[in-house]
């Protein structure tokens, strides 16, 4: 992904040092191509980029909100054996593991987006 953004940016800034030249040889037409044929080829990475982070995230989903059942289930089973406070702090501290999960892949593409957008 980094290399095609670069190759695109590149291009961009060899195109603006040598404008009269692309003009003077009338190559206007040879620029488009090359700068279509890179975005599209950075978009390309970019949508498999997203599917991967899509896909992790529901993997990730899936897997924190199993082990929170679990741990659900596990202090219904555990009630009359163990104090109350300890199923209250296990299950708060698999609570909070659950939310840092989530909140940290959201967090990650949404600071992957904002510095695509600047």
């Amino acid at each position: 992904m980094e290399k095609v953004s670069t190759k695109k940016h590149t291009h961009f800034a060899e195109t603006f040092d040598g404008i009269t030249l692309i003009r003077a040889f009338g190559k206007q037409n040879d620029f488009k191509k090359k700068i279509n044929e890179l975005n599209n080829n950075w978009i390309t990475c970019q949508v498999f980029q997203d599917a991967c982070h899509f896909y992790f995230q529901v993997r990730l989903f899936f897997l924190s909100n199993i082990m929170f059942l679990c741990s659900g289930f596990l202090c219904i089973h555990l009630r009359g054996t163990m104090a109350p406070i300890y199923l209250a702090m296990m299950f708060n501290y698999l609570e909070g593991m659950n939310n840092r999960l989530c909140s940290l892949l959201h967090g990650g593409k949404e600071i992957r987006e904002n510095l695509i957008a600047v």
